[in-house]
């Protein structure tokens, strides 16, 4: 599930819940289709370089 970033009185699709104001889908169908679920971000892992070793 997911928003719908279109205005309720213009929205005539047929996966629209107007008491909720979301979409029925679970993947983006249309342009104004806003996920619901928040994607964590990736940890950046840094390796050290061989080198670096050295310098400290």
């Amino acid at each position: 599930m997911g928003t719908c970033d279109l205005e309720p009185e213009l929205n005539k699709c047929q996966y629209y819940v107007k008491e909720k104001k979301n979409c029925k889908l679970s993947s983006p169908g249309c342009g104004f289709f806003i996920p619901s679920e928040k994607k964590e971000p990736q940890a950046n892992l840094r390796t050290p370089k061989w080198f670096e070793k050295y310098y400290k």
